[in-house]
């Protein structure tokens, strides 16, 4: 069944849920990677499934803090009988 040149020349156009690049999967594929902006997406029947969970990026703006301004924290903790 899965062997047949039917299953294995039939294609899809499908969209990268990221960026929107079109491009040709397998049939068969459950996930592919975006030759575009290289982000892994899945796939079932035929339809992209949104991407889920929380993305996070390393690209992130960095502020500076200057330490003359940051607040020192007020409270102490006391763990065993100890004072810190």
């Amino acid at each position: 069944m899965f062997g047949s040149s039917q299953y294995r020349r039939r294609r899809l156009e499908l969209t990268c849920p990221f960026c929107g690049n079109e491009q040709s999967e397998p049939s068969l594929a459950i996930s592919s990677i975006c030759r575009a902006c290289g982000e892994h997406f899945k796939m079932e029947n035929g339809v992209v499934l949104p991407p889920g969970g929380v993305r996070v990026s390393a690209l992130s703006p960095v502020e500076e803090v200057n330490p003359h301004e940051a607040q020192l924290p007020t409270r102490r903790i006391v763990v065993a009988g100890l004072r810190g």
